[in-house]
């Protein structure tokens, strides 16, 4: 068996070099494709067989749910829910980036600040969002600011100890390297400190962004503002006794989240192994 042949010293590595040494290629699009694909349709026969004792006003059939949806997005059913969740989501996972990446930053860089305020982010990221929306509403009012409040406080924790927990991850080596070259401060933060945690700071933005998206759903399902988004449609779904459009929101709070991941965060994160040289 012939061994792998190494690259000569100081020669530079492409991404055609990374099979030869060790990394595995990216798998092919079937290879993507196919295994959700058959868990969806094994997740499909055994509901449809569970549906099959039952009417659909109690559990209705993949076939009918999925045909439901359909409707619901051609005849503008959906449309706007999507787009007033999508658009408190905006600003409401805007707010909870900026402040969180900032606090974890400023608590990384501050071992005082870091001991006397990260347990209260620990606890406060344990805290399930509905205990929020009481308090939400005792402030707010019913209304489309108390569920970004309630967005808001949903994300920033887990924001702000990612960010803090990647700064914490850098290699002492690299900081006391800059720091010799002559960066301080401000420079050595922008320049060395947040390249090198970007990688775990995405991270942190993409647990913030699951915890805001549950956040936002259930606090406009329990506070029920008029005029708010998917949490809304439930809500009156549930009031209505629609089964079918229950599990038709359902349905596209899951496809929301997986696209958002599957288009946004994870290929973020595949673009930034790449450039670390981490594979594909």
């Amino acid at each position: 068996m012939v061994a792998p042949s190494r690259p000569a010293p100081g020669a530079v590595l492409t991404r055609e070099d990374a099979p030869a040494l060790g990394q595995a290629p990216r798998p092919s699009l079937p290879a993507r494709v196919l295994p959700p694909v058959g868990f969806a349709a094994v997740v499909a026969a055994l509901w449809s067989l569970a549906a099959a004792s039952r009417p659909d006003s109690v559990l209705p059939s993949p076939w009918t749910v999925l045909a439901e949806t359909w409707s619901l997005t051609l005849n503008g059913g959906f449309g706007p829910v999507v787009g007033r969740t999508a658009s408190t989501m905006a600003v409401a996972f805007g707010v909870s980036a900026v402040v969180g990446v900032a606090l974890g930053l400023g608590l990384a860089r501050t071992p005082l600040a870091d001991r006397a305020v990260s347990p209260y982010l620990i606890g406060l990221q344990s805290l399930p969002s509905a205990v929020w929306i009481p308090v939400a509403v005792i402030f707010l009012g019913a209304s489309s600011s108390a569920v970004l409040a309630v967005t808001i406080l949903g994300a920033l924790p887990s924001i702000a100890i990612g960010t803090r927990d990647a700064v914490h991850g850098i290699p002492p080596i690299l900081l006391r390297a800059a720091q010799t070259l002559g960066a301080r401060g401000r420079t050595l933060l922008l320049r060395v400190v947040v390249p090198a945690a970007l990688p775990g700071i995405v991270s942190g933005l993409e647990h913030g962004w699951a915890f805001a998206f549950r956040s936002l759903v259930a606090g406009e399902l329990i506070i029920g503002a008029s005029g708010a988004g998917l949490g809304f449609f439930v809500a009156t779904a549930r009031d209505d006794g629609r089964v079918d459009h229950l599990f038709a929101a359902v349905l596209v709070i899951m496809l929301l989240g997986v696209a958002v991941d599957r288009l946004g965060f994870a290929r973020l994160q595949r673009r930034l192994r790449e450039q670390r040289g981490l594979g594909t």
